[in-house]
C-alpha cells in the first residue's frame, strides 16, 4: 500500500490514523506509520478539505492489519 507523509505549519495534532480501505493512497502525520520510507523531492501539493495546500515530504509503504471478529451462532 502506498502512503505519503505531509507536513504543515498549522497542523492540528491528532495521533490517530484513519485509514480508508477503499482509498488508493493514504496520508499520515507520523513517519512511524511507515514500514519503509524515503524523501519526496517533488513540489507536489495535497489540497486538504479546508482548501489549504500542503507539501509532501516523504513517501513510503505500510501494511494494515485488519482484525475481524467472527462469531459462530449455531
Amino acid at each position: 500500500m502506498q502512503a505519503m507523509f505531509v507536513g504543515s505549519q498549522n497542523t492540528v495534532y491528532d495521533d490517530q490514523w484513519y485509514p480508508n480501505s477503499g482509498a488508493t493512497n493514504h496520508l499520515t502525520p507520523d513517519l512511524n506509520n511507515f514500514g519503509s520510507k524515503g524523501d519526496y523531492t517533488s513540489q507536489d501539493k495535497i489540497t486538504m478539505g479546508n482548501g489549504q495546500a500542503i507539501g509532501v515530504n516523504h513517501t513510503g509503504t505500510t501494511y494494515f492489519i485488519l482484525l475481524c471478529l467472527l462469531k459462530c451462532v449455531p
